[in-house]
């Protein structure tokens, strides 16, 4: 999915060739891209990972007296909250699941907006992510683009936000130990 929107950001910045499209384009390349370095250095770091997680389990399987464990305890809870709260489990928090889903309405506000107005016009083009499509006409595929792009910004969403929790909750653990240990 990180390739098919690189691809389409890529072949906008070719065709059009602006400086303006290339300052538009550049955030959500450097996202896509960014999701796929993190996603890869999972792939590349699987073993490490599955390691620590392995370390984790032993840790809390080790027997430790109750004020360690309590120590251990406080600073699980506390990753287990960060990471609530960036992934959206929290109903009050405002995360990247709110933030995805402002963006995805987007466009579809715009063409709401129009119907509601009941102009004589045709209704914006207007697209998560502005691509080229490689189709003649836009408005035909509108739908399927977009559907497209949803399950795309799904995609990285879920890969990066993935990815942040699980370091908060090692690093978390990390630091309990220290605390036992210190």
């Amino acid at each position: 999915m990180g390739v098919s929107i690189n691809m389409v950001q890529t072949a906008r910045i070719i065709r059009i060739g602006t400086l303006d499209v290339v300052i538009e384009q550049s955030s959500l390349i450097g996202t896509a891209i960014l999701m796929i370095i993190k996603h890869g250095n999972y792939i590349l770091n699987a073993t490490e990972l599955e390691n620590l997680l392995n370390d984790m389990s032993e840790d809390w399987a080790t027997n430790r007296l109750k004020e360690e464990f309590e120590i251990m305890t406080t600073y699980a809870n506390r990753g287990s909250f960060l990471a609530k709260f960036y992934s959206g489990n929290d109903l009050l928090s405002a995360n990247a699941g709110v933030c995805a889903l402002l963006f995805f309405q987007m466009p579809w506000s715009a063409r709401l907006f129009h119907m509601l107005r009941q102009q004589n016009t045709s209704p914006p083009v207007i697209y998560s992510i502005p691509g080229y499509y490689f189709v003649k006409d836009d408005r035909e595929y509108y739908y399927y683009i977009q559907l497209h792009l949803a399950l795309c910004i799904y995609v990285v969403l879920v890969v990066l936000v993935s990815c942040d929790t699980l370091y908060m909750v090692l690093v978390q653990h990390g630091c309990g130990l220290l605390t036992v240990a210190g």
